[in-house]
């Protein structure tokens, strides 16, 4: 496997669980996510992963990325 595939993987897995913290209302609409940092501690992931996946999650409109 390349190192896109894996990141890929991961970053579906974060996906999934940022949804589902969404659906069971653990995060609010106009709710900051956690630090960069905090959330791949939290999911045991690298930076680019995460940062996939948190691009991947504004596409689909769930998140609004601000710097």
């Amino acid at each position: 496997m390349t190192e896109t595939q894996d990141n890929q993987k991961l970053s579906d897995v974060v996906i999934r669980e940022i949804q589902s913290m969404i659906l069971k209302g653990e995060l609010q609409e106009g709710d900051k996510l956690p630090p960069e940092r905090e959330m791949t501690e939290r999911f045991g992931i690298g930076r680019p992963a995460l940062r996939e996946a948190l691009k991947s999650l504004e596409m689909l409109g769930l998140v609004e990325r601000r710097h």
